[in-house]
């Protein structure tokens, strides 16, 4: 299954979700690929690397070619595509090539067989054409949303229209859109924070189609804000 987590909006804790749920499935036995499609870099420097491929994301969608670009991690069952495009030059790749928004697809359908799972980091941004292609490779996309007052006016119009925008776009040539789910992420018991989730809850539920948001909420480690 592959599982994009997308968020338009900066710091909404994608790299580190994504980077926890891979490896806890990992721990569990279940055999899970991580991929990096953030120039960012961010979830390319979580794990120690035990075995570094040749090449990486920018081989993956430069040529349409999985040979040679996983990494393993010291973690069993747990691998990687690290990203090595920090200044984002696959942009006009992936803009001047007709199938460019659809090449993860391609090149992660032929991984399918070999993971359990497989999690996409994205780019936090609306703009260019990073974020089409973990749009368009997913089975499912993963938003997580911090309960702060900017993040959840951003959420609707980055997060959801965005995505489905793209999905519109991607039905017209035959491609299934992946069903979206939001959470709360980086959760700070309060009294704003409290609010703000519930304003979330109310405008996903009012959505046409209604987003559905799970019922989990990921606090905010706090311990060493309150050692200080």
């Amino acid at each position: 299954m592959i599982n994009t987590v997308l968020s338009p909006k900066g710091g909404t804790g994608k790299s580190t979700i994504t980077a926890n749920i891979a490896g806890l499935l990992a721990d569990f036995g279940y055999s899970v690929l991580m991929v990096d499609a953030d120039p960012q870099q961010t979830l390319s420097s979580h794990y120690t690397i035990k075995k570094v491929a040749d090449f990486g994301f920018r081989r993956l969608i430069e040529e349409v070619n999985i040979n040679d670009v996983i990494s393993h991690t010291v973690i069993n069952n747990l691998d990687l595509i690290y990203c090595d495009d920090p200044d984002g030059e696959l942009e006009d790749t992936i803009r001047r090539a007709a199938d460019g928004s659809f090449r993860l697809r391609i090149c992660l359908d032929r991984l399918r067989n070999d993971y359990d799972f497989i999690f996409i980091d994205t780019i936090g941004t609306k703009k260019g054409k990073y974020n089409d292609l973990g749009i368009y490779a997913a089975d499912f996309i993963l938003t997580p949303i911090q309960p702060e007052s900017a993040s959840s006016r951003e959420f609707v119009r980055g997060a959801v229209k965005s995505v489905r925008s793209k999905q519109v776009d991607g039905v017209r040539m035959g491609y299934k859109a992946a069903p979206q789910v939001g959470f709360i992420n980086l959760f700070d018991n309060t009294i704003d924070a409290n609010t703000v989730m519930g304003s979330v809850f109310d405008t996903a539920a009012k959505l046409n189609p209604p987003l559905p948001m799970l019922n989990t909420i990921v606090h905010r480690t706090t311990a060493f804000p309150s050692a200080t």
